[in-house]
């Protein structure tokens, strides 16, 4: 991202997200002495209810060249929910805990830069 930071637009992207049903998940390099590269992902329910097997997906991407912000992810992803530049996954469950799980699995960061 080459623009100066805006938190009044991170901020007011945030409540809408929060009112939207919208949740961020970061994953990242958990190694403390390489703290580059990782996701955030933006996530809801794609219809109505609990039982929508369906979940949208948007994700921002930090290159492994480059030192992870939670915010800038957080900006980036949900900039791109609210542009319409998601996918849809079929995660079917209920269970919140169990999507996340399922992401972290599928946005694996430490086999994305070792496993290819």
């Amino acid at each position: 991202m080459s623009e100066k930071f805006n938190q009044e637009d991170y901020e007011a992207l945030l409540q809408a997200a929060k009112e939207d049903g919208i949740h961020l998940l970061h994953t990242f390099n958990q190694d403390p002495n390489y703290n580059k590269g990782g996701f955030t992902i933006a996530w809801q329910r794609a219809g109505e209810g609990k039982n929508t097997r369906m979940i949208n997906v948007a994700i921002s991407y930090c290159s492994p060249d480059d030192y992870f912000a939670r915010k800038v992810g957080a900006l980036n992803a949900l900039s791109n929910a609210y542009s319409g530049q998601f996918i849809q996954l079929p995660i079917n469950s209920e269970d919140s805990a169990e999507i996340v799980n399922r992401l972290r699995e599928t946005f694996d960061v430490d086999c994305l830069y070792t496993c290819y």
